[in-house]
């Protein structure tokens, strides 16, 4: 689960919301924007909580996993019921067909565990992946 919502969520910073910023922007595409990295920042560090908790061993586990699923819920419904709309109405057919696929294909290069410190925008962001996502791998393969 985690590994899942790491990838959508930095698919997303890659692609989607730089997308809104430009496609809605003003104040309302820049708020947005903002607020939707701050959540994925709060995922994040929530998320990377979770990872290094010990299910067995940590009393503090499910309030930790507990926090991570409430913001993740909030967020989406906030995506759904705002954002998604928003670019619905402010991009053509072909523009979020081609998004869908390029989001496809960039969950293959994300990373698969939360980097609280990593950069979250634009190239810096793209790079990080690409560094990072093998030593996941390897992580994950141990597991």
């Amino acid at each position: 689960l985690i590994k899942k919502l790491v990838q959508h969520d930095e698919v997303e910073q890659l692609l989607v919301y730089p997308l809104l910023r430009e496609k809605i922007g003003g104040k309302i595409g820049e708020d947005h924007y903002e607020r939707s990295l701050s959540e994925h920042q709060e995922h994040r560090n929530l998320l990377y909580k979770v990872k290094q908790s010990n299910i067995n061993n940590d009393l503090d586990f499910d309030k930790k996993l507990e926090d991570a699923m409430k913001s993740v819920f909030y967020h989406v419904k906030k995506e759904e019921s705002e954002v998604l709309p928003l670019l619905k109405e402010n991009i053509s057919e072909n523009d979020l067909k081609r998004i869908g696929s390029s989001f496809k294909a960039h969950k293959l290069t994300a990373v698969t565990r939360p980097h609280p410190d990593a950069p979250t925008q634009g190239f810096p962001a793209a790079v990080a992946n690409i560094i990072t996502k093998p030593f996941d791998l390897l992580k994950d393969f141990k597991e």
